[in-house]
């Protein structure tokens, strides 16, 4: 038997609740009852979205190792995170290094899912050398393996 994805349910129970909502919102009698059911459908629905923010951190954080050169190499080689593994060149020339990334929105099952992103990035180098992305917006498919987050596919814009 499939499991239905949990963002399937999340956004079937906001449906309902705004059909109900909008049905019931003349009955004056009704109002109390059906007014707290949406809240708590919404609130539900909020705190499912912040399990999945939450369960996605480790992967945030990692993504973030790669751009500054925390991991080395070796880990990174043969997955798609490795295009953010940016130590080719020669960082003794490296003078300073800002890095932003900002999680945009985050859909999974718990399984996989999705990631939208984005980051900015910047490598000063001697000699008034710059380098670097501003704020470019990068969506990841992701995978869970060996209770790990993985990306698995990374879709730039140009």
């Amino acid at each position: 038997m499939a499991s239905i994805p949990v963002y399937t349910l999340v956004l079937s129970a906001l449906c309902l609740a705004t059909l109900l909502y909008i049905k019931f919102i003349k009955t004056n009698a009704r109002r109390g009852v059906y007014g707290t059911m949406i809240i708590l459908i919404l609130l539900l629905s909020v705190c499912a979205y912040c399990i999945m923010l939450i369960d996605t951190n480790p992967l945030m954080d990692e993504v973030k190792d790669v751009f500054l050169g925390k991991l080395i190499i070796e880990e990174t080689q043969g997955f798609p995170i490795d295009r953010y593994n940016l130590r080719y060149r020669n960082d003794a020339e490296l003078l300073s290094e800002e890095l932003s990334i900002v999680r945009l929105f985050t859909i999974h099952n718990f399984r996989e899912g999705y990631i939208w992103a984005r980051y900015t990035h910047y490598r000063q180098y001697a000699e008034r050398q710059l380098s670097g992305s501003y704020r470019v917006t990068t969506k990841w498919r992701i995978e869970k393996v060996d209770r790990k987050w993985r990306i698995v596919e990374i879709h730039e814009r140009p």
